[in-house]
């Protein structure tokens, strides 16, 4: 019988296999004996680029540095991974589907397939009438998504914008720092945005100051307005769909 791993694989050979963190965190501890550089494994993880990675393993011993590369980071490291993780590094969300689920599972198999069709259904005609009541107040997005939306603002006002084409610009901090961002594949050197769909503060200052030049406008590509679809469904479709 093969492993999980293995398994993976042979049966999902083009998958991009991402492992749960807080397995590899249990086991780092092992090594280092030391939970608090044991917690820098999240800290890593979430680095989205591997120079920033290396520093954050450059501060443990060398013998836990060691251990993590030779765990295949490609499964566990945002700066490696190379399929999309969505902000997920846990199997948390597996977790809360099982229990989701709970009540089904124990069903033969044809009857726990329609449970769970049934509770599918239930739960997206539930938020769809959520969002339908959005819409009547005259609301785009739902109330997390607003605050959300405004604490990005705050962050984005450190940023001034120039513009190379149409869809690239460089924006460029108060201490100089310069973060190439494209709108056309969504993406920030920063990592953020490619990693979990959820526009940066970098890209989030593009919206503010370009939003209604760029809605009046039809471009090539993907414009403003599609980005804004896109931080729509991290920030507002995400809680109802």
């Amino acid at each position: 019988m093969l492993g999980l791993i293995d398994a993976v694989v042979e049966n999902f050979p083009e998958a991009h296999h991402a492992h749960c963190l807080r397995h590899l965190h249990e086991n780092f501890k092992k090594v280092v004996k030391n939970a608090e550089i044991a917690a820098l494994v999240y800290k890593a993880a979430s680095r989205p680029t591997r120079k920033e990675m290396a520093d954050v393993l450059a501060s443990m011993p060398a013998e836990g540095a060691q251990w993590l590369m030779r765990n295949q980071p490609e499964h566990w490291a945002d700066s490696y991974f190379a399929g999309l993780r969505f902000g997920h590094r846990t199997s948390n969300i597996a977790e809360s589907f099982n229990s989701w689920m709970l009540e089904a599972r124990g069903q033969p198999v044809l009857a726990m397939m329609e449970r769970i069709r049934e509770q599918m259904m239930l739960t997206r005609a539930k938020r769809l009438k959520e969002i339908q009541k959005l819409k009547d107040e005259g609301k785009k997005i739902s109330n997390f998504a607003a605050r959300e939306l405004a604490k990005s603002a705050l962050l984005a006002r450190e940023y001034n914008v120039v513009q190379a084409n149409v869809d690239e610009y460089e924006v460029r901090s108060r201490q100089n720092e310069c973060f190439p961002v494209r709108l056309d594949i969504w993406t920030c050197v920063c990592g953020r945005w490619r990693n979990t769909l959820c526009a940066c503060r970098r890209s989030d200052q593009l919206f503010e100051i370009g939003h209604d030049r760029f809605c009046r406008s039809s471009l090539q590509g993907r414009s403003i307005r599609s980005d804004l679809s896109v931080r729509h469904s991290c920030h507002a479709h995400s809680q109802f769909e």
